[in-house]
Parts: structure tokens; sequence; C-alpha cells
């Protein structure tokens, strides 16, 4: 069952991994880019990806784009035509537009005419190898809003075949372990614990919570 409706304008690294991330979660997923080179790169793995300049008015309104739950548009190099695109999709009456920035001043111009969302793809990507290499035992560590982190943690030994209730990390630290990667016969797989899961030795731990809540952790405790 497909998960929403999606459009990907610009197909750099940025939009090729969203392009890769939203068919791994089985979405339907449109791409429009002017250069045949990128389209053809992708056509083996996405039958909509049309080779088309999105500053072209009149070439996007051929498409029913009112239908489309949210615009990625991610011309990184070009913000002049990164700016028009998001203005003619927001007229066009698209429910969300994210639109990607690399500037404080062009994050400020892309909000003044109607993007509903902007990102910074270096910046986050620069955050988040920065939080995994400042914590020790950290396996990778992913920046969320004020201040929170989802952080994935190799077990360590001395919490080793204890149940989570017995850990005590909300109390002691307020993070909460929300889920555990393990091996099983040669297959990583993902599992949701209750209190009384028993933590293995070869578990990751996916850790929520606040940064300074789990730099204390790491830093107390590993």
């Amino acid at each position: 069952m497909a998960k929403g409706k999606y459009l990907i304008i610009g197909l750099g690294r940025f939009g090729t991994a969203v392009l890769d991330t939203l068919l791994e979660s089985n979405a339907e997923v449109l791409v429009f880019d002017n250069n045949e080179e990128m389209i053809t790169q992708v056509k083996g793995k996405i039958a909509n990806a049309v080779i088309l300049d999105a500053t072209n008015e009149e070439a996007l309104r051929k498409f029913p784009l009112e239908e489309i739950d949210a615009a990625i548009v991610t011309m990184g190099e070009d913000f002049e035509k990164n700016l028009l695109t998001t203005v003619i999709l927001k007229e066009m009456g698209v429910r969300k537009v994210v639109a990607r920035a690399s500037t404080i001043i062009e994050e400020k111009i892309l909000k003044k005419v109607g993007a509903d969302m902007i990102v910074f793809p270096e910046v986050e990507m620069g955050k988040k190898l920065a939080n995994t290499l400042l914590r020790k035992s950290v396996e990778e560590a992913i920046p969320l809003t004020d201040g929170n982190s989802i952080v994935h943690f190799k077990a360590p030994s001395y919490l080793v075949g204890k149940m989570l209730k017995e850990t005590e990390l909300r109390e002691k630290y307020s993070i909460n372990v929300v889920a555990v990667k393990k091996n099983e016969e040669d297959q990583e797989i993902t599992v949701i614990p209750d209190s009384d899961y028993v933590i293995m030795e070869d578990d990751t731990l996916i850790i929520v919570g606040n940064n300074t809540n789990i730099d204390r952790f790491a830093k107390e405790r590993l």
C-alpha cells in the first residue's frame, strides 16, 4: 500500500537520497529534472521520472500536482530556480512545499514566498557526523529539534542480561530506549521492546532524549 504521493524536483545526491527513502516506504513518487542523464539513471527504479524544467509553469500545469502530499525542491546549486519553482508550486495549490537552502538569507526568502519547510542538507549531515564522532560507543546520532537526538548505542557490558526496567535509564537520565536492533540468523531486525526485554550482548539500543542527558549517560556510564 502506497504511503502518500510525493514530487521531487532535482536529482542531486540529496534528491536521490530522498527518492530512495520514499521508495523504500512504498510511497508514490514523481520526479522532475531538466538533466536527461539524471533521469536516465533513475528510470530503473521509478517509472514516473520526467525531463522537465520546473521553472516552466506551463509545463508543470500539465501534471495534477494538487494531488501531491508534498513537493521537495532540491536544486541546491541554483537558488533562483529553487525560489521560482517554490513560488509556482504554492500558486498551483501544492499542499506542502519543502525547499532546500544553503544560507540563512535563502531560508528567510523561501519562507517569505510560502515554503512550508526549509532543509539544510549539508548542515544536517555535518551535525549528524559531529554528534556521532563526539560520543563514545555511538554507532549513529540523528539530531532532532530543540536539542534532542536519536542515538544508536552499542549495548554496554554492564547492561547485558538486564531487563529494560532494571536499567532505570528513564529515572536516572530521562532518556528512553524506543527500539533495539539485533542480529538473528545473520539478519538485522529491529524490535520495539517492553519493560521486560532482556538486553543481549550484540544489541544496539536506539535511545531518544535531550542531548545533555544523552551526553551525561555516555560520559558516566560508557
